[in-house]
């Protein structure tokens, strides 16, 4: 058994026995794939930007103004997808992974999975149904990548602030892929993100009328394939940074 930073590393099944932290497989476009997930339902800032989309699009509503459409301005959160499908079907995937979000929170990890042993190495997904919880949880997403440098570990997130304030005083794990991840619709988080070296992609999601007519296209292969087979933002220092995917509904 090897040991990174006196911490012990163990097989991910004993990872999930001895911390109580489900490392989910991941489906759909994502197939292929594992993750570490919190949970939107335990999250503050999923909570926080969902209120304030719900609220946004209240007032838009009651003003005879559209959300969709090439002048909406409307949060993303309102479509949340970690709301739906299995996580609204089956209640015991919503428990474990609001546990996840309980334990990342609560300080140091007693051990780390070992992804880096796997046969084949695919990219590890982080709050795929949520966003960083506490700096405790990014923390430990900067641990587990560290122990793993052959794993690529995939971030996106809103939470801007905490990330600036954590990088300012800890270095990023150069396998850790962090995408900014924009709150409108239709508009990019930074337009250019030079200034925040922790960032390595921009991700926005655009409507599909608002794409059409300013010309914009997909440049997430996803839509061709898998995650797997495109991997754009499990890549650091793209020559494009921005990643662009059209609202699914």
């Amino acid at each position: 058994m090897r040991n990174y930073k006196g911490i012990p590393v163990v097989s991910m099944s004993r990872f999930e026995k001895q911390t109580g932290i489900k490392i989910s497989n991941c489906s759909g476009k994502m197939q292929g794939e594992k993750s570490i997930t919190t949970s939107w339902t335990s999250t503050p800032i999923c909570q926080k930007n969902i209120e304030a989309a719900k609220k946004i699009v209240d007032r838009l509503i009651a003003e005879g103004k559209p959300i969709d459409g090439p002048d909406s301005k409307v949060p993303v959160c309102y479509w949340c997808y970690a709301k739906g499908g299995m996580f609204a079907v089956f209640p015991a995937i919503r428990k474990a992974y609001e546990r996840n979000t309980k334990i990342l929170d609560s300080g140091t990890l007693k051990c780390i999975p070992d992804f880096d042993s796997r046969r084949e190495i695919t990219p590890v997904r982080y709050s795929t149904h949520g966003d960083l919880s506490s700096e405790s949880c990014l923390k430990n997403y900067c641990l587990i990548a560290e122990a793993n440098p052959k794993t690529p570990f995939v971030l996106l997130t809103k939470h801007k602030s905490l990330c600036k304030q954590y990088f300012k005083a800890n270095p990023k794990p150069n396998n850790l892929h962090i995408n900014l991840s924009s709150f409108f619709v239709n508009r990019p988080a930074i337009e250019n993100a030079d200034d925040e070296s922790w960032i390595d992609n921009i991700f926005t999601v655009y409507q599909a009328d608002y794409a059409s007519s300013n010309n914009i296209r997909a440049n997430c292969k996803c839509y061709e394939g898998s995650c797997k087979d495109c991997q754009r933002c499990a890549r650091s220092n793209n020559k494009d940074n921005h990643t662009v995917e059209i609202l699914r509904k």
